[in-house]
């Protein structure tokens, strides 16, 4: 299994597949279009804000999910997350609970979801908007779904990321888009390019304002530590990590202090296994060094397997991230937000809107 997306999708200059390729794409790109055009999506009585991305592969949309929960709650909304949950053997709809469910029950990004606002899995999407309903939620964040046409979102926030951005610009299989840019644009609220400016593979604000004429807010932010990081310093690392782009992990901890002597990705949403742990703690153990991972990696890790994932899970340590807004982009952010939304809906509120959408 490739770890990595291919090489092409960001740069296809001097190479013949992704061109052989392109038929197969338009021919994906038109079935996304169809779906939209004959789905009559599913109206909540909630708002629905989606958290996506107009690219296959990871772009902060989790983290980025998390803050914005963060910030409705702080504008006094009651928000529950919704997740497909990846790699989850529950189809759903289900409440995650973190005593009870592990990754391989409802998906890792979920747990990590769970820790800070109830959180709901279901593979439909309609039978997850329906269950957080019926709870004592009045705001919906949906954490990827832009593509399905199923549910009809309020406000859609896609992340992308600043090293990557839109790759080649073709459509899968030949690139890294999941619909054409042309098409999806129209239905984003706003764009937040998570990354480190100096990391941008060009600049895609400029491109966007002038190429696509897209005049809705633009903002920036990144990945940040949330504790002291002075204990990644204490011992060489070896870090590890099962993300669409694990380099975006070592390359966090290598700018924060961090002494990286050795690298191990692995494909997105891995489940490690024993011989996978195995052979990280004997490395780690043989050559001195700390086991660095994200955390949704940790959360990944099944403890109550064997004897050899308990110990990776012991000796690895997770590396706590946020997503940071740039300087005045999180007002921007609070203010488009309470544009829409000037005060939390109340249980009467709902009790009237389920009234009048009944007549």
């Amino acid at each position: 299994m490739s770890l990595q997306p291919p090489s092409w999708w960001q740069d296809d200059t001097g190479h013949i597949l992704p061109k052989y390729l392109n038929p197969l794409g338009q021919i994906y790109g038109q079935a996304v279009k169809w779906r939209f055009r004959y789905t009559k999506p599913y109206q909540s009585k909630l708002p629905i804000i989606c958290i996506g991305n107009f690219t296959l592969g990871g772009t902060g949309k989790t983290p980025l999910a998390i803050k914005f929960a963060n910030i409705l709650q702080g504008l006094g909304w009651q928000p529950s997350f919704l997740s497909r949950g990846y790699k989850g053997k529950y189809a759903g709809p289900l409440l995650v609970n973190l005593n009870e469910h592990n990754a391989n029950d409802v998906g890792d990004e979920p747990l990590l979801l769970s820790q800070h606002a109830p959180t709901i899995i279901s593979k439909n999407r309609v039978e997850g908007v329906w269950l957080i309903e019926q709870r004592p939620s009045n705001m919906i964040i949906m954490d990827d779904g832009f593509q399905n046409p199923t549910v009809q979102k309020n406000l859609s926030f896609i992340a992308i990321d600043s090293s990557t951005a839109l790759g080649n610009g073709r459509i899968f299989p030949a690139g890294p888009l999941r619909a054409p840019l042309e098409f999806q644009l129209p239905n984003a609220s706003a764009i937040i390019i998570t990354g480190s400016n100096k990391a941008e593979k060009s600049n895609i604000k400029d491109l966007l304002r002038t190429q696509y004429n897209f005049k809705k807010p633009i903002l920036r932010g990144q990945l940040t530590a949330t504790e002291d990081t002075n204990w990644l310093k204490e011992k060489p690392i070896l870090a590890f990590a099962g993300i669409g782009r694990p380099e975006k992990l070592f390359q966090s901890l290598e700018s924060a202090g961090g002494k990286v002597i050795r690298r191990n990705p692995f494909p997105d949403h891995h489940n490690f296994t024993s011989k996978d742990a195995d052979h990280l703690t004997k490395l780690a153990l043989a050559d001195d060094l700390q086991l660095v991972t994200t955390e949704k990696d940790h959360v990944r890790i099944d403890e109550n397997s064997n004897h050899q994932l308990r110990a990776l899970k012991r000796m690895s340590r997770p590396f706590p991230i946020e997503f940071t807004f740039e300087k005045n982009d999180e007002e921007t952010l609070v203010n488009l937000l309470k544009e829409h939304y000037p005060k939390p809906i109340s249980p009467e509120d709902l009790k009237e809107k389920t009234k009048t959408d009944h007549e």
